[in-house]
């Protein structure tokens, strides 16, 4: 199987943006975009490459081609310098449309990759693109995202208001053309050191959603010992007189050092999904990092291997201190439960491991028998055709 990736080389804060061409590092891909060709490449366009270097079997398309035309180009440009790092001449992120063009004219089966999107901010639009130009999907299914009104308890994180369901009935209408790749992490996001030689009894790190900030509030309340996050501080101070930190090479690098050496340092580290229960990268992270991961359930939460009391602690954040204390108190559990996260992630979530699924699945899609899939205890299991599709399937192969 030989296959085409096209997309811009950006570089992001969330590693996940980084590490998606390694998601492709167990096929024969090439890369063609800004950034991953010369200038000269580019100009002479999308066919020239592929007479080149091809024939191909598959199209994969990031969400940043894909939806280059949907989305406003000076917004959509503004927040590229504002928050990624790009190494190319910044005139070539015009050509996204006319990639995505040149794209809609392949024969070819053609998938579009979403793992940076925002599932519940699709517009109609948006899963319009999806429908009518591509073969399948690689992003998440039904089992990460659910309906609004299942996360309408309580306070919520201010940008659920802007919030809709479309992409939750997309992947209920749409099961069978998703491949539903969860988070992963990379073989040197991992850390051993044993929970008795951390410095530090709690960390709480990343954006301040509701039930953080109020993790946060509660631990300094009961005078635990909780990492000082000062990254926010300096990097809200910077941009207010003009910066653009997240434009910058060095600084994203040093952030996720500092961000994942907080965790390092910490005996036990705390997240959420927000409101939303998004399975934010941070459920993975955490444990590959050794740290005991206390958390509110994320969507997914057991079909992604999970268990309470046993790899990781279901709490709510008020719950959090005397949950977390107790603990403590018994090193032995705690170190016991940290292990077993860190063994998950190290089996289940890796970038390597994401490549293997991602390809079987690919080799299914392009034989006519992709399904879908679900996840259990961990693993991503392809579902079996129905009778219909089986006929379907059956009758174009004769």
């Amino acid at each position: 199987m030989k296959v085409l990736f096209v997309d811009l080389l950006l570089k992001y804060i969330n590693p996940t943006r980084n590490l998606i061409p390694q998601l492709f590092s167990t096929m024969e891909t090439r890369f063609f975009g800004p950034g991953y060709v010369s200038s000269d490449c580019l100009s002479a366009g999308l066919a020239s490459f592929i007479e080149k270097n091809g024939p191909f079997d598959v199209v994969v398309v990031s969400e940043h081609i894909a939806f280059s035309k949907i989305n406003n180009f000076v917004n959509t440009y503004q927040a590229f310098r504002k928050n990624y790092a790009i190494e190319f001449p910044k005139t070539e992120l015009r050509e996204t449309e006319k990639l995505f063009e040149a794209v809609k004219k392949l024969n070819i089966c053609k998938v579009i990759i979403t793992l940076e999107s925002d599932y519940y901010n699709f517009t109609p639009g948006h899963i319009s693109v999806v429908d009518n130009y591509f073969d399948f999907v690689i992003g998440w299914g039904e089992q990460f995202v659910s309906p609004l009104e299942n996360n309408s308890e309580g306070s919520v994180d201010g940008f659920v208001i802007s919030a809709n369901d479309n992409w939750y009935e997309f992947s209920r209408r749409a099961a069978f053309k998703i491949i539903p790749l969860a988070h992963f992490v990379s073989e040197n996001e991992f850390d051993y050191t044993a929970i008795s030689n951390r410095e530090v009894d709690f960390c709480v790190p990343g954006a301040k959603y509701v039930a953080r900030k109020e993790a946060r509030v509660k631990l300094l309340l009961e005078k635990c010992s909780v990492v000082k996050n000062r990254s926010w501080l300096f990097i809200k101070a910077i941009r207010a007189i003009g910066f653009k930190p997240f434009s910058w090479h060095w600084f994203i690098a040093h952030y996720n050092k500092c961000f994942r050496d907080d965790i390092r340092r910490s005996r036990i580290t705390y997240t959420c999904g927000s409101t939303l229960a998004y399975p934010v990268r941070k459920y993975f992270e955490i444990p590959a990092l050794g740290s005991v991961l206390i958390c509110k359930p994320c969507n997914g939460f057991e079909a992604l291997g999970f268990k309470d009391g046993i790899n990781a602690v279901a709490c709510e954040p008020k719950d959090l201190p005397g949950a977390g204390l107790c603990l403590l108190k018994d090193e032995l559990r705690a170190q016991k439960i940290a292990d077993a996260g860190r063994q998950l992630v190290a089996t289940r979530h890796t970038v390597k491991i994401r490549a293997n699924q991602l390809e079987k699945a690919l080799i299914s899609a392009l034989e006519g028998r992709w399904a879908g899939a679900l996840w259990r205890n961990g693993n991503m299991e392809a579902l079996p055709m129905s009778a219909v599709q089986q006929g379907i399937y059956d009758k174009l192969n004769k």
